[in-house]
């Protein structure tokens, strides 16, 4: 299983941009470092609005060269123009080579009111998905270097959607339930397989244990080495586990995350 952080507090942002010991320090822990798509408008208060994904991705991997992964969870594609897309996603997977991968995931965006700010109706938002992918994944097709150097994931809990699709490497997923882990994977052959990668929102405390449901994602809270038994139990099931801190300090972020990677790995 690979251990990934998404960075989507503006707090952490900030340190892994201005603080090169920082971003080292967390590159020697992780598989991986994902970031946002926030759009440029208004949103649920979102401190971290209007970052372009494509260019913090790109910081990222000058400040933490020991990473060898880096994505975008996810690009909502009812948020961009197709020649946008397609222009940024571009110039991820110009920069991925045989040592080090890019995931770029895509979703529809579920945000109702930045939809409406953006032009698109909800019910549209299924077909602007679907177009633009087939015009990435064609883009792709003429830029990679080789098959293993970019990723496309597909943040979905509509299984069916998917099976169709051509080149879906990875399905990002922020259900928690065994069974319903179980029932994705027996969607797929063997061979077909996607990868599955787990968001999970942590919220770090020592003292304090509880489980439950965010509006999105789950939601676990505790210790790391409880937190650590949750994860475990999910091996088989997800091959990739995308944290999410609930922290506006990054040196609580960074102790945290290092303790609990290091219990995960033992």
């Amino acid at each position: 299983m690979k251990y990934h952080l998404l960075v989507d507090k503006w707090s952490t942002v900030n340190k892994f941009i201005s603080d090169p010991l920082y971003s080292y320090n967390m590159s020697c822990i992780l598989d991986g470092v994902w970031v946002r798509d926030i759009p440029e408008v208004p949103n649920d208060g979102d401190v971290a609005t209007g970052l372009d994904p494509a260019l913090l991705t790109l910081k990222i991997m000058e400040l933490a060269p020991k990473i060898s992964e880096l994505g975008v969870g996810v690009f909502g594609t009812g948020y961009w123009t197709q020649a946008t897309l397609v222009r940024s996603i571009s110039s991820l997977i110009e920069l991925s080579d045989s040592n080090f991968k890019i995931n770029i995931g895509l979703g529809s965006g579920d945000k109702k009111d930045i939809l409406e700010k953006c032009g698109v109706h909800l019910q549209n938002r299924q077909n602007i998905f679907t177009d633009s992918w087939d015009r990435v994944i064609k883009n792709s097709v003429k830029l990679r270097r080789n098959s293993n150097s970019c990723a496309f994931w597909v943040a979905t809990r509509k299984i069916d959607l998917i099976k169709d699709m051509p080149n879906v490497n990875g399905l990002l997923i922020p259900t928690m339930s065994i069974n319903s882990l179980n029932k994705i994977r027996c969607s797929f052959s063997e061979e077909n397989i996607p990868r599955i990668g787990m968001l999970l929102r942590v919220i770090p405390d020592m003292e304090n244990i509880n489980f439950g449901k965010g509006k999105a994602t789950s939601v676990l809270q505790g210790s790391p080495d409880f937190l650590s038994g949750i994860i475990k139990g999910l091996e088989g099931y997800v091959d990739d586990i995308i944290l999410s801190i609930e922290t506006e300090n990054p040196l609580i972020l960074y102790g945290f995350l290092s303790e609990l990677i290091r219990t995960l790995r033992d």
